[in-house]
């Protein structure tokens, strides 16, 4: 089923690439000298708008994508992702991997930050080391037991024990370099409100609930920034993005709402992007509330909802059902995880065993993105059929993660990306005892016994059959003490206008807008 939704969506952004190839090349070869013979001007700002606004300016302290979608362009890395999702040099040109404890990275010689400060190893070692014991994505380094600076632009990393993620892990935007004598001088809090980083641009201004503003960065060490000006417009309701790009209010819109699909892709004077994406959305459990404390209950959770009606409803088919909450690009996925099915009465059943034949009253939180919103209405629906009173609870989507963090909720539903295309960027975060996560605040080591064995194993060895073979137990254990219900895996769906050039859609939802051009 998951081949031919990748079939799909391939063929789609397949189509929109020799689209816009045609239209770049000036149609038909009778028009070439006078297209040559004219000269196109582009404007001086690209914009674009997405359903949240952003959280921080501090790239270690959050793995939201509304707010990495923006981080992108200020910060760098040591390395990347490309397009397929495979690690590329960034900010190092070269590493060697000596052992499996052991990497040397050699940096660029040219990268300045945008105040002005040389890029040297010491900020490398500096921002790493600060990313390690960060509360957010410490988990992206626990392995690392030392960074040291060989010389200016020599970095060495040693482990503590093999990690087959740490590449990966360096490519998340969470691992951006920052500059070590301007965050020492101001105060770490000075990334929060005047961030400086190697990016493409440079941070101009935050209104909050509204925009983001940056500019070229003029010193840009891969080649000229061509758009003067980014703006991020904040802008909830996807059928408001969709008509803002009608409008030419925007350029761009990410996330656009299923049901817009067609009215984009038909329209000459826009164009759609969609491809598989490395994001999944599901319901998480909170099991030291009153109900779902009971293993039953949340049993009858997961059979009540149907995920192929959300599909259908919400998605139109840019989406498919998945089993667990690691997409199917991700290495980690298991093909073979036991199938959750749609089944009321036995629901009904389950509910009745555990003392709730008549009911219960419960909640389920989301942010206020549009088609988050629509997918709780049909779990509320689903769940009033087998008793369960379910109120929906909305909030802006940065009071939303700060509810679910203190564990208020009952349930709740996360769209979740598993950035670094493997299953350990999700699985350790959220269910590790060690971790900050919607479990992981939550989790003792004797909970649910030996998932953090597996998980740990599974992320120090290079051995990639045990990698799996870890990953399959640790799907067993939380199936069978249903502690989430799995949803659907996603597709990114993006709408530009015809004049957009050089935008990249990326499988981890982290979209490159470094080189777009946007003709007048």
């Amino acid at each position: 089923m998951k081949k031919n939704l990748m079939k799909k969506t391939a063929c789609a952004v397949l189509a929109a690439a020799m689209a816009f190839s045609l239209t770049a090349c000036g149609g038909s070869s009778g028009d070439s000298a006078s297209s040559e013979a004219a000269e196109v001007s582009y404007k001086d700002t690209f914009t674009f708008s997405q359903a949240a606004d952003i959280v921080t300016l501090d790239p270690a302290d959050t793995a939201a994508i509304p707010t990495l979608d923006v981080l992108c362009g200020i910060y760098d890395s040591l390395v990347t992702f490309d397009a397929d999702m495979n690690v590329v040099p960034c900010l190092a040109t070269e590493w060697d991997q000596e052992d499996e404890l052991h990497y040397t990275f050699k940096l660029r010689d040219d990268v300045v930050f945008h105040n002005g400060d040389p890029m040297t190893a010491e900020d490398v070692v500096y921002s790493i080391k600060r990313l390690a014991v960060s509360a957010k994505n410490a988990s992206l380094m626990s392995a690392l037991e030392d960074a040291e600076a060989v010389d200016d632009y020599t970095v060495k990393f040693t482990l503590s024990q093999p990690a087959p993620t740490f590449l990966n892990n360096l490519a998340n935007t969470a691992a951006a370099i920052l500059p070590q004598s301007y965050m020492e001088e101001n105060g770490e809090d000075i990334i929060t409100t005047a961030p400086v980083g190697t990016g493409a641009y440079k941070f101009v201004e935050w209104k909050q609930g509204s925009s983001v503003t940056m500019e070229a960065n003029e010193d840009y060490w891969d080649g000229e920034v061509t758009t003067k000006n980014v703006i991020m417009k904040v802008i909830p309701e996807a059928s408001q993005r969709t008509i803002a790009l009608e409008t030419g209010e925007i350029d761009c819109a990410y996330g656009v709402q299923s049901n817009d699909i067609s009215r984009i892709d038909e329209d000459p004077t826009m164009n759609l992007l969609m491809a598989p994406a490395l994001s999944t959305a599901f319901v998480c459990m909170n099991y030291e509330k009153a109900g779902i404390d009971n293993k039953d209950v949340r049993e009858a959770i997961r059979l009540a909802i149907d995920s192929q009606s959300i599909v259908d409803a919400v998605y139109y088919g840019a989406a498919e059902p998945d089993n667990t909450i690691i997409p199917f690009a991700a290495f980690g996925y298991q093909e073979d995880a036991a199938e959750i099915e749609y089944n009321p009465e036995k629901a009904k059943e389950l509910l009745a065993a555990a003392g709730y034949g008549n009911g219960f009253s419960t909640n389920i939180y989301t942010n206020d993105n549009q088609q988050s919103v629509e997918i709780c209405q049909i779990i509320q629906a689903q769940l009033k059929e087998v008793g369960i009173d379910c109120e929906v609870k909305t909030l802006e989507f940065g009071t939303f993660l700060d509810k679910i963090g203190s564990g208020e909720h009952d349930l709740c539903l996360m769209t979740w990306s598993t950035g670094t295309v493997d299953a350990d960027f999700t699985y350790y975060a959220q269910f590790h005892s060690s971790q900050y996560g919607i479990y992981g605040n939550m989790m003792t080591p004797d909970l649910f016994p030996g998932l953090d064995e597996k998980l740990d194993e599974a992320r120090s060895t290079s051995d990639q059959e045990v990698r799996m073979a870890a990953y399959k137990e640790v799907e067993e254990i939380l199936t069978e003490n249903s502690i989430y219900r799995p949803l659907v895996c996603r597709s990114s769906v993006v709408g530009t206008t015809a004049k957009v050039e050089n935008f990249e859609l990326r499988a981890n939802d982290i979209y490159n807008f470094k080189h777009v051009k946007v003709q007048e």
